[in-house]
């Protein structure tokens, strides 16, 4: 078996498995993350308050910051220390779309967020009362800008949802494939 050499292959063996729970439980925590996250930002669409969504924004960016480095170690351990590029490079699929990820859930949330306060003035009778930022609201404001229209808006949702789906899927399928090499090192024992 490839990289069961530097510590002896019982101890090497053992601390694969034990890098290999360690990413599989950091994805659950992972999840955890995005659960509380999500319910924040429904929270923010029934009650539209900037402060406390700003404060969850900034929560949310440190647990992603520190599961993500969290998860750059165990994949130089898996690839550096225990020379188990085959994981490593499972990890390293896992961090890309959890990067997607991430991504299509703000751009959601972006999206929805402006819709719900109704900044476009195709939401407002007539097309006027757009509360653009660099109008504060003022109908007929002329700077210049061009706003989405509501196709351009569900066009961006449709593409965000898209990669949405795309990056879970790749990543519960990276998932099932850590899983399964872990079963098979398990058997090899």
């Amino acid at each position: 078996m490839a990289g069961i050499t530097a510590l002896g292959g019982g101890a090497q063996q053992a601390r694969v498995l034990a890098v290999m729970d360690a990413f599989l439980a950091l994805q659950h925590e992972r999840a955890a993350a995005y659960h509380r996250f999500n319910d924040g930002f429904k929270t923010y669409l029934e009650d539209l308050k900037e402060g406390p969504y700003r404060d969850l924004m900034a929560a949310a960016t440190d647990d992603f910051q520190a599961l993500s480095l969290r998860a750059l170690h165990l994949e130089a351990e898996l690839r550096d220390v225990l020379h188990r590029p085959d994981a490593a490079d499972i990890v390293q699929t896992v961090q890309r779309y959890e990067r997607d990820k991430l991504q299509a859930t703000l751009s959601l949330q972006a999206v929805r967020g402006a819709v719900a306060n109704q900044r476009f003035s195709w939401q407002h009778e007539g097309g006027e009362g757009h509360t653009c930022g660099a109008c504060s609201g003022i109908s007929g404001c002329g700077h210049g800008s061009t706003e989405p229209t509501e196709a351009d808006i569900k066009g961006a949702t449709q593409e965000s949802y898209q990669l949405l789906e795309e990056s879970v899927s790749a990543i519960n399928e990276a998932i099932t494939e850590m899983q399964q090499l872990r079963t098979e090192l398990l058997e090899e024992s």
